[in-house]
């Protein structure tokens, strides 16, 4: 019951960001969080007379929130004068079969490129569950603090798209070129600072989650490798939010696809349970993956531009001082 919040949520919290205003999506998101925790405590434990409702109280403040999500963005689109020639006529037609069937061309490959990277390193939890519990634990500790770093060069990324996409639509070729250059820069400098943090503390993090000393010596040593992969892995997301702003997603979803599930995974089992390697011999398959990954999405982007070619605009382009 909580999808069409988050649909509803993650469709206006797009549109915004396509028009470079991506400040409603945070405070949406920063609010709904805010009221998620204090739901869960309320409705988890009885307090304040609210019901113990245990699990169900957590899924419900789960439904909750997200459905605040949604509603919430609707209304600020809805009065937002940002928006308001946009409100115009927004339910007066039909779908047009033109423009669902762009979008889908460009979405489908899109969520494509999410599957094949987040269903790697999901799988690889199912590689590293044969190895027991201590080394499936030591797994999640790392990637619980590594999907922090991620999400943060997602940020970048998501920019990085909607800046090469703002100067395609202007048809700046040199523009395009320094947008995406700046935002690899942007996040090779993040991701090498987030590198420093899990190498220089790879033992002292691990101990916000656990006492265990298997844990944490198995949790020391992935932090090296995931220390390692940082660089890569900022490169090759924010390398995809370029080419999407270039309208360019069936090869790289072909990319994604070769180097996570041609290369990684089949290299990480082979590394980790066939030369018994173990837990770091399918990180270092993964850091494999992902380098690929970067690496082609990099070469991609600098080889496709010089013969890129602007296409005229599929619907008539809206100037205003308020855009």
């Amino acid at each position: 019951w909580g999808l069409p919040g988050i649909m509803l949520f993650q469709t206006i919290r797009q549109f915004y960001d396509g028009l470079g205003n991506t400040r409603p999506g945070m405070v949406a998101s920063v609010a709904a969080n805010v009221l998620n925790v204090i739901l869960n405590y309320l409705l988890i434990y009885g307090k304040f007379g609210f019901p113990a409702m245990g699990l169900m109280g957590s899924g419900l403040a789960t439904f909750i929130a997200r459905s605040s999500m949604g509603l919430g963005l609707l209304g600020y689109f809805y009065w937002s004068k940002q928006t308001s020639i946009w409100r115009k006529g927004l339910f007066s037609s039909f779908v047009e079969k033109g423009i669902l069937g762009m979008l889908n061309r460009m979405g489908i490959p899109i969520s494509l490129q999410f599957l094949f990277e987040v269903g790697a390193f999901s799988f690889t939890a199912v590689i590293i569950g044969q190895m027991g519990i201590h080394a499936l634990a030591a797994h999640q500790v790392v990637i619980s603090i590594a999907s922090v770093s991620y999400m943060m060069a997602s940020g970048l990324s998501a920019a990085a798209s909607i800046r090469v996409g703002h100067f395609v639509g202007l048809q700046d070729k040199a523009m395009i070129r320094l947008s995406g250059k700046q935002s690899m820069q942007m996040v090779v400098v993040f991701m090498s600072f987030m590198a420093f943090l899990f190498i220089g503390f790879r033992e002292v993090i691990p101990m916000l989650f656990t006492d265990n000393h298997q844990v944490l010596a198995a949790s020391s040593s992935l932090f090296l490798i995931a220390g390692i992969f940082q660089i890569s892995d900022g490169i090759q997301v924010v390398g995809l939010g370029c080419l999407r702003g270039l309208s360019d997603v069936r090869i790289p979803t072909l990319i994604t696809f070769i180097a996570y599930w041609i290369i990684a995974i089949p290299l990480g089992y082979w590394l980790g349970v066939e030369l018994k390697w173990g837990l770091s011999g399918t990180w270092w398959a993964l850091l494999a993956g992902l380098s690929i990954s970067a690496l082609f999405m990099y070469l991609r982007f600098f080889t496709l531009l010089p013969s890129f070619t602007f296409k005229p605009a599929p619907v008539p382009v809206l100037l205003s001082d308020e855009v």
